[in-house]
């Protein structure tokens, strides 16, 4: 559903679709998509290394302060992203 969303602008500039838009021709219309896809590989790319290496870093440094309620917020704040 995500991959979906991400694509929807690109499928509406293809199609010409929305105000002002004109129709992408040809070539463009595989720049379009491939320079969207790649945005999407670049996006999970970071999101993995910033999941695996700053994350625990920041909820052990959390979890140093001694805080219950404090490191309760945390996990449940990095649930949600």
């Amino acid at each position: 559903m995500v991959l979906a969303l991400v694509l929807l602008p690109a499928a509406a500039g293809l199609l010409g679709a929305g105000a002002g838009a004109a129709p992408v021709a040809g070539a463009s219309r595989g720049w379009a998509v491939a320079a969207t896809l790649g945005k999407v590989a670049a996006f999970v790319a970071v999101m993995l290394v910033v999941g695996r290496r700053l994350l625990p870093r920041a909820l052990r440094w959390v979890a140093r302060t001694g805080s219950r309620e404090l490191f309760t917020l945390a996990v449940i704040a990095g649930k949600g992203s």
